[in-house]
């Protein structure tokens, strides 16, 4: 039968200097993160970036993959 890691309080640190402690499988005692999460648009809506379809990327992906949702 498979053992789990041991885990261990981890203060996770953000650039901004706030921080967070939770439990991890990381074998410091900090983590020290190059970006932080209030700046993510997976944690914070006003981060988000609207695509628009005139961006040269998302019609080179409608031209290969546009009919495969319909």
């Amino acid at each position: 039968m498979a053992q789990h890691p041991d885990t261990r309080l981890v203060k996770f640190i953000f650039p901004d200097g706030s921080y967070i402690e939770s439990y991890s499988t990381y074998n410091k005692a900090e983590f020290f993160a190059e970006k932080s999460i209030a700046k993510h648009p997976a944690w914070n809506p006003d981060a988000r970036i609207e695509a628009s379809s005139a961006d040269a990327n998302i019609q080179e992906f409608n031209k290969k993959f546009g009919d495969l949702f319909s």
